[in-house]
């Protein structure tokens, strides 16, 4: 084979990839070649070793490469080949271009003069410095503009010196001149000629000529309008009558056309139909939002339409397309009727069926075309109770008439249907309520028996369901372990109830029977219960009857009772408890004892109790069953109190006696603490008694009847209580006699003159009778209207005899002054009326009886036989003075009473209560001159 000749060309371009070139840009333009060398001596490199290295620690003397280190200071670049400024009136990357400025000095990177001027031979194009000065039309183009809008065209010719704006023409294909609308030279060289109002889309071509020179500017440089893409069109959510379109962003380089984009268009219309409407415009303020979004309101329910967002540039026809769209079908609307229930029937126990009607096809709201029903929703529960819906769902088939399944028998159920559009569901249907057919009943329910001697107490809760009305129940039931015995059955139709009882009777003591029960509905019986079984025996007793208290000491309460009833087996033993409950002794410990007594009888005495005690008292019975109900009665002991040891008559309580006519201010004496009793105490009160004097036998003994004690009564004995106060009185001062009710008991006035013993006592009422504790002798003694155990000044007796004298000789005067009027009556004198003249009653020494008493007052003491004058003579000391008006138990006084008559005289009492004065007034009469 004859070897393949080499091209010269192939073996030069075979030796330029073995080499790795090092060249240089002259600046004449030129590329010089050079042998490369790798061994030049150390800081130079390239062909011929001209180059000179910056590195720190040397370079390849063939590349210029640096080993490494870096560049020396004032260089860089990968060759550090690169001043970090270059000379004066030099440029460029490798300071290797001349500046072409007249002062010689530009800018180092790009070469542009900073005084504006070029160097002579050179001018200016744009912002460079060029060398070819010949006349040469550099530009022809239009202002690029939106489709549809006018441009300008512009012809830039360049010369030196510049082209007169005359010279420059621009027409256009058919030859017609264009008039220019401006012109300028910019940079002292380059002529700018304008031709404005230029329609962009006219589809002609245009030509600019200056001289020889012409340029053709064939088309049009326009901005493709924006619009999205389909993969960024709008997203639409509906609703039955707006919808919310959502878009991202216009994105360049991947929606279409031109930037900037400075506002959105929301639009619409009916697919197919119409015009688009415009619904929003969305100016961009925000450069960083990403994300937008529009709620069209206002439409048509279940029906389509078409959905666009265009996108606007600046220029006033820089709206894009509204090619990109989403069609969109709105929902349907929530119908405003729902269905009616017409009507429900049972033939089955667990079944309903239900008709129903859908009124107006057009309020479904749903599809133009008649209305679309896509399902009925039933929902069914209990009548009249919480209880959790049961729900069924029936898809539309055609058919009104529809069964639920799944019911409780002979139960009212309440029931509702609503019906759904293809998205909406309609109001619901007013309740209606059925109820489903009776069945069978289940079984009854925790079947109970409590046996006993000889019956058997059944209890059974009515069965769950019913499934209907119970009409009565069937008790069967048999002696368990005999085998040839035969059932008994009982049939219950009165009084059924949710829990009802049967005694079963005349039953053999000490023998199993199983028992079972069933019920009955209109179809019949149902399930026999589960069966129970009991044998005959001891039953739990009843309590004990007739509890009662026999007898109390001190330290004993004997208690006696009935047997329970009825018999329920025999009695093994009984259980007493009792229970301290509060106590007259401040010193006694409340306790609690419980225990069992074996007895043969019904009778028990408690023992070692604590006196004047109430306790709370239980007894119950016990078979072998166990016990049961318990008895309970409250009792209290008995006790006895030394009454002058527990209220001591001090000194000071004789001596402290003050008698205000038909009261008597006495100090009441305190319990004391040597009696042991409890002033808190409930169970104790004090009582006061008050006897008469005559009472009292010639021995000194009285005559008081226990049973006969009680309050005032005229034709009672003349002893009776006066007051029942609480143990603790807090006054510690009692007015005898001041007419107030006192723990029932009223507090008569005293008689006047009449003396009367009093004692201080307790009463209890431990046990329902009521206990009296007095001393045999009186406490104090009183008589009632005489000072007694009060000290008195000395003037005081001469003050009343004064009074009493005083008196005296106004009587005297009355009857002087009578005698008078009548001899000067018998000689025509005028005639008077009667002067009736009162006074207070003072104390009486004497016991005088109320009888007594009574006729004095009514004893006229002088009368005129003649009927023209009398007069009764003033009583210096009356028993019903009016002195006391009100209780001075309350620590009221009356000064003065002008009822019943005029003062002539006064006894008021002073605050010392030891001081007597007389204060007078005058009579007055209208016939009398004084």
């Amino acid at each position: 084979m004859a070897a393949h000749a080499v091209h010269p060309m192939e073996e030069w371009t075979v030796q330029l990839e073995k080499l790795s070139s090092v060249y240089q840009k002259h600046s004449l333009g030129t590329l010089l070649i050079n042998d490369l060398s790798a061994d030049c001596p150390n800081g130079k490199y390239g062909a011929g070793c001209t180059q000179i290295c910056h590195c720190v620690n040397g370079c390849d003397g063939a590349t210029g490469e640096c080993h490494n280190g870096g560049c020396l200071q004032g260089w860089s670049g990968s060759k550090c080949n690169v001043p970090d400024s270059c000379e004066d009136g030099f440029y460029g990357e490798l300071c290797n271009y001349k500046c072409p400025c007249s002062d010689g000095v530009c800018n180092k990177t790009t070469g542009s003069c900073s005084n504006g001027e070029c160097a002579i031979g050179w001018f200016k194009v744009y912002k460079d410095c060029q060398r070819d000065g010949s006349l040469k039309i550099w530009f022809l183009y239009n202002i690029k503009v939106n489709p549809g809008e006018l441009t300008s065209i512009i012809c830039e010719v360049g010369r030196n010196p510049s082209v007169s704006p005359d010279d420059v023409a621009l027409i256009d294909q058919s030859g017609i001149p264009i008039t220019r609308t401006s012109h300028y030279v910019r940079g002292m060289y380059i002529s700018v000629s304008n031709y404005s109002s230029v329609p962009v889309d006219n589809g002609l071509q245009y030509t600019c000529r200056v001289g020889n020179q012409a340029k053709q500017l064939k088309s049009f440089d326009k901005y493709v309008l924006p619009k999205f893409s389909l993969s960024n069109k709008p997203a639409v959510k509906p609703k039955a009558t707006q919808v919310t379109v959502t878009w991202d962003k216009w994105r360049e380089g991947i929606d279409f056309g031109d930037g900037p984009v400075e506002a959105y268009a929301v639009y619409y219309k009916k697919t197919a139909h119409g015009d688009w409407t415009a619904h929003q415009n969305f100016t961009l303020t925000n450069p960083d939002q990403t994300t937008y979004s529009a709620d069209i309101a206002g439409l048509d329910w279940s029906t389509v339409y078409d959905f666009t967002v265009t996108v606007r540039r600046p220029g006033s026809k820089g709206e894009g397309s509204k090619d990109t769209y989403t069609t969109t079908t709105t929902l349907c609307d929530v119908p405003t009727e729902g269905p009616k229930i017409t009507g429900a029937t049972s033939g089955h126990p667990n079944t309903l069926l239900v008709n129903l009607t859908v009124s107006d096809p057009t309020k479904i709201k749903c599809d133009r075309n008649g209305g679309y029903i896509k399902s009925f929703h039933w929902r069914y529960r209990k009548a009249n109770t919480q209880d959790k819906y049961g729900e069924k769902v029936v898809y539309d088939g055609g058919a009104r008439t529809f069964t639920i399944h799944g019911l409780l028998a002979f139960t009212e159920y309440e029931l509702m249907v609503s019906f759904n559009n293809r998205d909406e569901q309609s109001p619901w249907s007013s309740v209606h309520t059925a109820r489903t057919a009776e069945d069978v009943p289940s079984k009854p329910r925790n079947v109970t028996l409590i046996p006993a001697v000889s019956t058997m107490q059944l209890i059974w809760v009515i069965p769950a369901p019913t499934n209907g009305i119970i009409k009565k129940y069937l008790i069967t039931y048999w002696e368990t372990d005999n085998e040839t015995t035969t059932w008994e059955q009982k049939e219950v139709t009165e009084n059924l109830q949710d829990v009802n009882t049967y005694l079963i009777s005349n039953l053999t003591y000490k023998v199993s029977y199983t028992v079972q029960v069933s019920a009955f509905t209109s179809p019949g019986p149902g399930n026999f219960s589960d069966t129970v079984n009991a044998s005959t025996t001891d039953a739990i007793p009843g309590k004990p009857r007739s509890l009662e208290v026999i007898d109390t000491k001190e330290k004993e309460i004997k208690l006696s009772w009935v047997e329970p009833f009825p018999f329920r087996g025999n009695i093994i033993c009984y259980e007493i408890s009792y229970r301290s409950t509060e106590s007259v002794f401040k010193t006694t410990e409340l306790r609690f004892e419980s225990f069992p007594v074996h007895i043969d009888g019904t009778a028990y005495i408690l023992e070692d109790l604590s006196p004047g005690t109430i306790y709370e008292i239980k007894v119950n019975a016990s078979t072998e069953r166990g016990f049961g109900e318990a008895a309970t009665l409250f009792a209290g002991t008995s006790f006895t109190v030394d009454i002058p040891a527990a209220l001591p008559i001090t000194e000071d309580i004789k001596n402290d006696i003050n008698q205000y006519g038909t009261v008597t201010r006495v100090s009441l004496p305190s319990v004391s603490d040597e009696s042991g009793i409890s002033e808190e105490t409930q169970l104790i009160d004090y009582v006061i008694l008050l006897e008469y004097d005559q009472n009292i036998d010639k021995r000194g003994k009285r005559d008081i009847d226990a049973s006969r004690l009680g309050g005032y009564n005229e034709t009672g004995p003349a002893y009776y209580i006066t007051a029942l106060l609480p143990l603790k009185w807090p006054q510690q001062k009692f007015y005898i006699g001041d007419g107030g009710v006192y723990g029932g008991y009223t507090n008569v006035p005293l008689t006047i003159g009449r003396q009367y013993s009093v004692y201080y006592g307790l009463k209890s009422q431990l046990n329902g009778e009521p206990f009296y504790h007095f001393d045999e002798r009186p406490s104090i003694r009183v008589r009632a209207g005489v000072t007694k155990n009060v000290y008195l000044y000395s003037s005081t007796a001469s003050i009343v005899v004064s009074v009493v004298a005083l008196v005296v000789i106004v009587c005297l005067v009355v009857v002087l002054v009578s005698t008078i009027r009548r001899q000067n009556k018998r000689k025509g004198s005028k005639e008077y009326d009667i002067i009736n003249l009162w006074t207070t009653r003072g104390p009486m020494e004497e016991d005088v009886s109320r009888q007594e008493m009574k006729d004095e007052q009514d004893k006229p003491q002088a009368r005129h036989h003649d009927g023209v004058l009398h007069y009764a003579c003033v009583n210096v000391l009356t028993q019903n003075s009016s002195y006391l008006a009100s209780s001075p138990n309350s620590q009221e006084r009356r000064e003065d009473d002008d009822e019943g008559g005029t003062y002539i005289g006064l006894v008021k009492e002073l605050q010392s209560e030891s001081e007597y004065t007389t204060l007078s007034t005058t009579v007055k009469h209208p016939d009398i001159k004084h």
